[in-house]
C-alpha cells in the first residue's frame, strides 16, 4: 500500500491547526528556530508490544514537523488537528503525490 499522502486542502487545515495553536510563532526546542518544513506523507505511532512486531492493530497518523536548521521533529497527531479523518484513512482511493 502506498504511504498517505497529504493533499493540498488536508496540509492547509493541518497549517492552519498549527498555526491556531502557536500563534503562528512554533519555535524548535533544540535550537530556537523558526523555520520548519511539513513532510507531505503522513508518519505512524504504534503501541510498544514489548519489542515484538505487530502485523496490524493500532496506528496513530501522525503529521511530521520538521526544523529546517538541526533536523529535530515535531509529531502532531493527524486526526485531532482535522487535517485527515477516519474515512480519508480507510478510504479504498490511493493517496498518491502528484505528477
Amino acid at each position: 500500500m502506498a504511504a498517505f499522502h497529504l493533499n493540498p486542502a488536508q496540509l492547509s487545515t493541518a497549517i492552519k491547526w498549527l498555526d491556531s495553536k502557536t500563534s503562528k510563532n512554533l519555535t524548535c526546542p533544540v535550537c530556537h528556530e523558526k523555520k520548519f518544513t511539513i513532510e507531505e506523507n503522513l508518519v505512524e505511532i504504534k503501541p510498544f508490544h514489548g519489542g515484538n512486531i505487530i502485523a496490524g492493530g493500532t496506528i496513530y497518523p501522525h503529521i511530521m514537523v520538521v526544523c529546517k536548521n538541526c533536523a529535530h521533529s515535531l509529531f502532531f497527531n493527524a486526526l485531532l488537528t482535522g487535517a485527515v479523518t477516519q474515512l480519508d484513512l480507510t478510504s479504498n482511493e490511493s493517496q498518491k503525490p502528484p505528477e
